[in-house]
């Protein structure tokens, strides 16, 4: 016959040989010398589970990160191009001179304006590196999520928005 017992530091489910009643033991999960009772303890569960109200909860914090990342690489994308069309193609193509010319003369003049756009504007030219640290840091997050088993759904979400930005980033840098 054993005893079955929790362990006074760790709160999970010991089972020792009779022999061992009333001594002490060095518990399996935490490591530390616990009291043996006389007898198994009545309200005991299945060995090597835990008592619920131990639980500590679970946090889905690292997946909601890097969640967040990514929605926050999407958004910054998406405003940056509606920002660019709608300062630089919006107005040009409703101008009569504009639609005048020939394609490739649009595609050029196009070209050349939103390089002008984006030259006056310091934000613009230090974003893509912003965009890349904070995509990094959303599929840091959001692996940590699922390795963690936390949060999964909104870690999936982060890595696929932000790997996506990350693989696009660094396939750019090896084109050029």
């Amino acid at each position: 016959m054993s005893i079955r017992f929790f362990c006074e530091k760790c709160n999970k489910a010991l089972e020792v040989d009779d022999s061992d009643a009333n001594g002490k033991v060095i518990c399996f999960y935490c490591k530390e010398a616990v009291s043996v009772p006389s007898e198994s303890t009545a309200e005991l569960v299945k060995e090597g589970e835990v008592r619920a109200v131990n639980l500590p909860k679970r946090s889905a914090l690292w997946g909601v990160v890097g969640l967040i990342c990514g929605l926050l690489v999407a958004g910054i994308i998406g405003g940056m191009i509606v920002w660019v069309i709608s300062t630089t193609a919006l107005p040009m193509s409703r101008d009569p001179e504009f639609a005048k010319l020939s394609q490739t003369d649009q595609q050029a003049k196009m070209k050349a304006a939103i390089k002008t756009f984006s030259e006056e504007r310091p934000v613009i030219q230090k974003a893509p590196m912003v965009l890349l640290g904070l995509s990094t840091l959303g599929v840091i997050f959001s692996v940590i999520g699922l390795v963690k088993n936390s949060g999964r759904k909104g870690a999936i979400v982060g890595i696929i928005i932000c790997g996506a930005y990350v693989g696009l980033a660094l396939a750019g840098m090896l084109r050029s």
